[in-house]
């Protein structure tokens, strides 16, 4: 018995099949891209009956059908900044309103003095009344002492709010980031793809073979028991990040110019130092240059597996795909791990120079991040934290143009900008707008961007996001 499996746009596929011992044979083929399959089944060289049999695969995502969710974000977060801006004003009003029960006159009986009442004097004044024990005490020592008060419970209310305001920016970005599951999700695949140290990639036959060993590790076949992988367990990178979609493979080049020597132009022939080269090229195959990538583009399928990774990089050396014009190479794929709900990116980059080597330090770039921000409960607690802080900036915001307001007014811009605390105070609500304006930007993004898994191409998306959320 043997089964066939074809996509539209691409070649066979092989299958599992296995023998169940009842006179039944299972089937098996897990789909790596989306679109239109055609199964054949023949027994002994004839098609069964039904065969071949079609099949629809379309991508795994749960579209949202209710209100765009990148602008509910928006409207939220302006929500918070205008209850950031109007808190204050309303405690202010409470609090006078407050005050001025508490201190509204009342009318007060003045009993007659006795007779033998003798004038008591109280800084050059004389009035009648019952000396005390005590020192006199003035109006104007009382208002200093309330005035002394009065800023010390500023102070400490300044100093409360911006203890609450780092603890918050520490929970919301902490909270966010994950850091303690990224670390383990980039060491482990940092751990697969360290078997060549990156930095002794110096030539052509180095870069090879570095590829030759990554496509080994990228798409795996076998177990470590020497068994191979069921279709359903094939892309995964350390047991748990699964690869989506495949890996792309980018190269820039340059163009041919005259060279600038004097005397030996003739004998060395055309330089290749000229700027961006997007023209055609290759020896057995024409190697065309990708719009959308702004490079010369190869993508490594996970549907063709290692078998297929291995025949197409064979093919790329024979057709000279890296030459004297090649400039920068970039090795690319993301992974996806359900357990943490996390997609990875992973970037490596080569540049080439004119001396006969790879020049500087060969570049990795290993970025997590979440692609469905708000799912579960510690999601929405996270939220809430957000949204807390984004209240206490745009309040802490208001309270700093008011004093920015207050001392230009009474002492000039100067005065403001020679206290250490006030230039204290713009860094740290300048790096809290920053964050607030690059998550939004970030779930807004991810929201307008989501990925549909299988896919057949590289998702650049990934690579946006992480780019923000790298920042």
């Amino acid at each position: 018995l043997r089964a066939d499996d074809a996509v539209e746009d691409s070649d066979s596929i092989s299958v599992n099949v296995v023998d169940t011992g009842d006179g039944k044979n299972l089937v098996q083929y897990y789909p790596f891209d989306p679109g239109h399959y055609s199964m054949a089944v023949l027994l002994h060289g004839q098609p069964v009956s039904g065969s071949p049999f079609n099949l629809q695969v379309d991508p795994v995502y749960k579209e949202y059908d209710g209100f765009p969710r990148e602008h509910v974000v928006v409207l939220v977060v302006i929500a918070a900044v205008f209850l950031g801006l109007v808190a204050p004003l309303l405690v202010t009003v409470v609090r006078e309103a407050v005050c001025k029960r508490a201190l509204r006159p009342k009318p007060v009986e003045f009993q007659p003095l006795p007779a033998n009442t003798k004038p008591l004097e109280v800084d050059g004044l004389q009035t009648a009344g019952h000396k005390q024990d005590n020192e006199p005490m003035t109006l104007s020592f009382v208002r200093s002492k309330l005035q002394v008060l009065h800023t010390l419970i500023e102070g400490y209310t300044s100093l409360i709010k911006f203890v609450a305001f780092c603890f918050l920016f520490i929970c919301v970005t902490t909270l966010a980031a994950q850091p303690h599951t990224q670390f383990y999700i980039n060491a482990a695949l940092r751990l697969i793809l360290s078997k060549v140290e990156l930095n002794d990639i110096r030539t052509f036959d180095d870069f090879w073979e570095f590829m030759d060993g990554s496509v080994e590790f990228i798409f795996p076949e076998t177990g470590y028991n020497g068994k191979p992988y069921s279709t359903s367990d094939q892309g995964f990178l350390a047991n748990y990040n699964k690869l989506v979609g495949g890996v792309v493979l980018l190269q820039t080049r340059a163009e041919d110019v005259e060279c600038t020597s004097l005397s030996y132009n003739v004998f060395y022939g055309q330089c290749h130092t000229g700027p961006e080269s997007t023209k055609d090229f290759g020896a057995t195959e024409v190697f065309k240059y990708d719009e959308d990538e702004g490079a010369f583009k190869e993508f490594f399928s996970i549907s063709r597996g290692l078998k297929g990774a291995k025949a197409r990089l064979q093919q790329l050396k024979d057709g000279l795909w890296l030459d004297k014009n090649s400039r920068v190479v970039s090795l690319k794929f993301a992974t996806y791990n359900g357990e943490n709900r996390i997609f990875s990116f992973m970037s490596f980059s080569f540049e080439f120079g004119t001396g006969g080597a790879f020049r500087g330090r060969n570049q990795l770039q290993l970025v997590s991040l979440m692609m469905e921000p708000y799912v579960i409960t510690e999601d929405f607690v996270r939220a809430a934290f957000e949204l807390l802080f984004v209240v206490l900036l745009a309040a802490q915001m208001k309270e700093e143009l008011m004093d920015v307001y207050n001392t230009i007014k009474e002492s000039g811009p100067l005065a403001y900008l020679t206290s250490l605390w006030n230039i204290l105070d713009i860094a740290h609500l300048a790096v809290g707008c920053a964050y607030v304006v690059l998550r939004v930007l970030y779930l807004w993004f991810v929201y307008r961007n989501p990925i549909h898994i299988p896919t057949r191409r590289y998702e650049t998306a990934l690579e946006e996001a992480a780019l923000i959320a790298d920042h």
